[in-house]
């Protein structure tokens, strides 16, 4: 289903917001990328700085609430809140978008993660946000979906000013980080809408060990080295959306 702007205007400007809270959308149209390991370990950064923070998994893998599950299950601290939200034959566009701006009330920020194609969650989504962080690894796979997403972006530009669109270098390889940033920057500094953010995600480990045990980098001993080293890239994803 492809929504033409005044659908979006209906979506946008018939649910009037009712206060400052800030959407934040990690989306992209291509999966792989890493989304729901970000969104995650946001929402614990966030949370962790004292943040009441509700993280939506409007994805239909369910990859966040698998995560939250376990969270729950091993009972780490501090509390995630957590949804599940998609669009489907019980909830239309409109009102899942009106279901969004409603929590957004009940707590300062709210997390989406949405799947990694364009679905009808991403383009709703993208009307109500008012950040948008993309992920992407330093590939020519990535970047041409970078280039779809910000068609979309540029799509809904006009009915939704505030949304900011960043992209960020996610699952890097750190032996040959150097080369495929400097090839993958040049392409995105040629899109329309997305601006790249100066922050670089490696593909680790401890985030990856930290994300199946339900945690995120900011809940590891920051101590040890690694985790201390996952958690300062976190905080640097935190500051581009916070400031």
């Amino acid at each position: 289903m492809v929504y033409t702007s005044m659908v979006w205007y209906i979506l946008v400007y018939t649910i009037p917001f009712k206060g400052k809270k800030m959407i934040i959308l990690m989306g992209q149209t291509k999966g792989g990328v890493g989304k729901s390991m970000l969104s995650a370990n946001l929402a614990v950064y966030a949370v962790h700085e004292g943040k009441n923070v509700l993280l939506i998994d409007a994805d239909k893998q369910q990859t966040t609430s698998k995560w939250a599950s376990v969270r729950t299950v091993e009972q780490v601290k501090p509390v995630i809140q957590s949804a599940t939200l998609a669009i489907d034959k019980r909830t239309d566009a409109k009102a899942f978008a009106k279901k969004i701006k409603a929590l957004s009330e009940e707590y300062d920020d709210v997390i989406i993660d949405c799947g990694g194609q364009d679905s009808r969650e991403l383009r709703t989504s993208l009307a109500i946000a008012e950040c948008l962080i993309a992920p992407c690894r330093p590939s020519q796979a990535d970047i041409w979906g970078l280039g779809d997403l910000d068609d979309l972006v540029k799509q809904v530009e006009a009915i939704n000013p505030n949304l900011t669109a960043t992209a960020i270098f996610n699952l890097a390889d750190g032996l040959n980080v150097h080369n495929a940033l400097g090839q993958s920057k040049e392409a995105i500094e040629e899109l329309d809408c997305i601006q790249l953010g100066d922050v670089k995600i490696l593909s680790r480990p401890t985030l990856a060990s930290a994300y199946q045990d339900g945690q995120g980098a900011r809940d590891l001993n920051q101590s040890k080295e690694p985790a201390k080293k996952a958690t300062a890239e976190i905080a640097k994803l935190y500051n581009i959306i916070y400031g």
